[in-house]
């Protein structure tokens, strides 16, 4: 397992760290648990003093259950970490949605100046 500083490979591993939180790195020929999120496989590791290694399930029980839930239960992360720009069909479906309002409000505004007499 090398750990490649190179800016051009895409971050394929998910390393938390529990003095330093988290991190997206790149490793070359990465192993473990994994997960396919958008096509691209997405492993978990732990940094211990500087050095990588899986992420496995604690033999015993020295933290607290919920902290090591929330170790393993790291879907939702990855999801947040490997997906920081909306897809297009989202960002088209967002636009659609305020041109509606855009456009519910400017049908109200010519309701209410006809009404009033005012405006348009």
């Amino acid at each position: 397992m090398k750990n490649k500083n190179n800016n051009n490979l895409k971050p394929n591993t998910l390393v938390l760290d529990r003095e330093n939180g988290f991190s997206l790195q790149h490793i070359e020929n990465a192993a473990g648990r994994r997960w396919r999120f958008r096509g691209q496989t997405v492993f978990l590791y732990q940094s211990v003093n500087g050095v990588l290694s899986e992420y496995r399930v604690p033999a015993e029980m020295k933290e607290p259950p919920e902290r090591t839930y929330r170790y393993l239960d790291w879907t939702y992360l990855v999801k947040e970490l490997f997906s920081r720009t909306n897809p297009w069909p989202e960002r088209i479906k967002i636009g659609l949605q305020v041109a509606i309002v855009l456009a519910l409000l400017f049908f109200i505004y010519l309701i209410y100046s006809s009404f009033t007499g005012t405006g348009a």
